[in-house]
């Protein structure tokens, strides 16, 4: 019976990352090219694809470290010790490493040249005050979209440069459109920084404009300067 050992989570991570091919070659085995994927020379019906197989005649299927605890009888143990090692008896392993994803370009959606229509979904659909509006249309963190006319909130840095952006749709009918736009750096995201101690956390953007517009009906004055 093998030794229990607690493996870390890269250790793991490493070892069921290795590739299928890499294994076989170490040990002696042939593995051909199938399509995309690669076959077992040894046993027609498993087919891989860098750390994960799959058998055809069974349905089984998993990492490298199923393929050495189902086809080479060992423990769960033994096939993470075999494998976090850089070889197996001088022929050394493969690492399967996910590419890193690229991230998107942040760029802002095109200005239409009037706010009409954020105006009138913001005022008459969602009964924002005016003052409350203009206030964020004046420090550029609301406009209206060129083509689809949404309205655009925007979430800017410290040191004033765009990094986030959400759009809302204000046509009435249908479901409503809601989207991040790609690129979003979340931390960034629309904000009010006001005179409160407090800090209050809304779910979107048109919701601080609800409680914006709130505050300033119950005290009788814009907290908008």
């Amino acid at each position: 019976m093998s030794k229990f050992i607690n493996f870390s989570e890269e250790e793991v991570y490493r070892a069921s990352h290795t590739e299928i091919k890499s294994i076989l070659e170490a040990k002696g085995e042939k593995a051909s090219p199938s399509g995309s994927e690669w076959e077992w020379d040894a046993n027609h019906s498993v087919k891989f694809r860098n750390h994960v197989f799959y058998d055809h005649s069974t349905g089984d299927k998993g990492t490298a470290i199923d393929f050495l605890c189902l086809f080479f009888d060992i423990s769960f143990q033994d096939a993470v010790c075999t494998l976090i090692n850089k070889d197996y008896d001088g022929v050394e392993f493969v690492r399967s490493e996910p590419k890193p994803k690229e991230k998107p370009v942040f760029k802002l959606p095109a200005k239409s040249r009037t706010m009409h229509r954020i105006y009138a979904y913001l005022m008459r659909e969602r009964c924002i005050d005016q003052d409350v509006i203009s206030f964020f249309v004046h420090n550029r963190s609301l406009y209206e979209s060129a083509n689809t006319h949404n309205a655009v909130f925007v979430g800017y840095d410290s040191a004033g440069n765009a990094r986030a952006s959400s759009q809302r749709g204000t046509l009435t009918v249908g479901p409503p459109f809601r989207r991040d736009v790609s690129g979003s750096e979340k931390e960034y995201f629309f904000n009010y920084v006001g005179s409160s101690e407090r800090v209050y956390v809304f779910e979107a953007p048109i919701d601080i404009c609800h409680s914006l517009t709130f505050t300033k009906k119950k005290d009788g004055n814009s907290i908008i300067t």
